[in-house]
């Protein structure tokens, strides 16, 4: 496991490493900072002299391996933006987005598991038929889409929630379902089909056959082999939150974290903030992966890793 753990490490360093190079180029090929930057009025010669003093009338190569020798001393640049180091604005910002994300997550990850051990109890029956529906509705609805539809309903019509913002549990209400739906309607579909074969295995028939009760056969014996499906589907559930529907949904709702950061950002074409918010994002995401990798362990002891 050690082995295995360090060899993923240095995957995880790799990925880093051409994530950021890989942005670093985009930004500086398709983004026009300082178009964005200048008057309407200004001349050559203004644009002339803030590209010096941003550095960017250098070769792109130069640029990237200053970014990459600063970066080795945690110095990512300032926001183009804001004026401030851009890793600490990330910092700042990156509270309330694992706030919401794991709000999100947590919410979508419990119902999803419940509901989808539910349905494989009885297969075929109304509620496993009702639970795959909203399991697929879940998946399909854009979250953007139901992300208004619950601000007109709730906060408009009923004024139960506020409309945006941040600051109270009313205002984590409304992001937190919209990003739990998706995340609810896959794991609850995973789980379910997962189950269904488990109950169906040797193991879980001579369980029954010994007369142990039906609630146990489910957590203790079907439930433990259909985790490593759910597990593996709420790891890139919780990266998929985390890298995408962090961004839709705090930008629907105003959340002050990196994906409304990151939106903010590419509408300033600020790309040192750009590439600080896609750094971080990049080492939680591998940094996941690897703990549920390391997680598989824990539910099988079969599962080993060379």
């Amino acid at each position: 496991m050690g082995r295995y753990v360090l060899k993923r490490l240095i995957q995880a360093a790799l990925v880093v490493v051409s994530v950021t190079v890989v942005v670093f180029v985009v930004t500086r090929l398709i983004g026009d900072p300082v178009a964005v930057m200048l008057p309407l009025e200004a001349t050559d010669e203004n644009r002339a002299v803030l590209e010096a003093q941003l550095g960017l009338d250098r070769p792109i190569l130069v640029q990237l391996g200053d970014y990459m020798a600063d970066a080795v001393r945690f110095d990512f640049g300032d926001s183009l933006w804001q004026r401030r180091p851009a890793i600490d604005i990330v910092m700042e910002r990156l509270p309330p987005t694992m706030v919401l994300v794991l709000s999100g997550f947590v919410l979508g990850l419990l119902l999803g598991a419940v509901i989808g051990v539910v349905a494989a109890i009885r297969p075929g029956r109304w509620m496993d038929r009702l639970f795959v529906l909203l399991g697929v509705l879940g998946i399909s609805l854009p979250q953007f889409w139901i992300g208004l539809v619950l601000i007109v309903f709730f906060s408009v019509g009923l004024g139960w929630f506020p409309t945006s913002g941040s600051g109270s549990l009313r205002h984590l209400v409304l992001p937190a379902v919209v990003l739990a739906l998706p995340i609810l309607g896959r794991i609850a579909l995973v789980t379910r089909s997962s189950m269904i074969d488990e109950l169906n295995t040797p193991h879980v028939k001579d369980a029954t056959a010994r007369g142990l009760s039906r609630a146990r056969i489910v957590v203790a014996h079907a439930f433990r082999g259909a985790g490593i499906a759910t597990i593996t589907v709420a790891g890139w559930e919780l990266v998929g939150a985390l890298a995408g529907g962090a961004v839709v949904v705090e930008t629907v709702y105003a959340w002050p974290g990196i994906g409304f950061t990151a939106m903010q950002a590419i509408e300033r074409h600020d790309i040192i903030l750009l590439q600080g918010v896609v750094l971080v994002i990049a080492v939680i995401v591998v940094t996941i992966n690897i703990l549920v990798d390391v997680t598989y362990t824990l539910l099988d002891p079969r599962v080993k890793f060379d």
